[in-house]
């Protein structure tokens, strides 16, 4: 008898580890729900971080603009067409702008276009469609937290506008070999918390500029 209850904790030990390394809505082989993985404060934030930024992406992705508000800080989000943050004449949308997103044709851009230095006058689905999302970001091979992993010959100041916010790097190193990859593609998606959530406060396009 003394040997049976020597074993249970011992089994109960090897129960509960192996549900803390699965994923956290899965079942237990009893069948109840696995405990939250015993993990470090700062591991359950940044798991919760790149939730969100999933539902952000997919969100962008499917123009589901609706959802995409959910996730934007309440002061607003602001999107920049290149590299260099301007936050004196950067757009920034709130919550209902972006919710109505699709109903709204009024031009909101103040940026110059590279090259040719026109202005960039353009209604927010447009504006999305070339300086959002111009490829299909949500599949980048390479994701990355807080590393610019390609720069062009526009300032990046990302990092210092930015400082001490969370940057997700949704990177393409290019589309066409022959030259040199050059039309290599970024878009950078900023979080900073808000009330214990994570909120979306930024969008960068980046890219090749002349």
């Amino acid at each position: 008898m003394k040997k049976i209850f020597l074993i249970l904790p011992i089994i109960a030990s090897l129960v509960l580890f192996w549900c803390g390394t699965t994923n956290p809505n899965a079942s237990c082989d009893t069948g109840v729900a696995c405990p939250l993985p015993t993990t470090s404060g700062q591991q359950i934030q940044q798991t919760s971080l790149t939730w969100v930024a999933q539902q952000t992406i997919l969100a962008i992705k499917n123009k589901d603009f609706a959802t995409l508000a959910t996730v934007a800080s309440s002061n607003g989000v602001r999107f920049t067409p290149y590299e260099n943050v301007k936050p004196a004449t950067d757009i920034v949308l709130s919550t209902g702008q972006i919710a109505n997103a699709l109903s709204i044709s009024a031009a909101y851009t103040r940026w110059n276009s590279d090259g040719s230095g026109l202005p960039i006058d353009l209604g927010i689905g447009q504006y999305r469609a070339q300086f959002v999302y111009d490829v299909d970001f949500a599949t980048a091979p390479i994701q990355q937290w807080n590393h610019i992993t390609q720069k062009g010959n526009t300032l990046n100041n990302l990092e210092t506008v930015y400082a001490n916010k969370q940057i997700i790097d949704y990177y393409f190193t290019g589309f066409d070999g022959q030259y040199g990859w050059a039309d290599w593609r970024s878009l950078y998606l900023i979080f900073d918390q808000e009330a214990g959530a994570w909120k979306l406060i930024g969008v960068v396009h980046g890219g090749r500029t002349i």
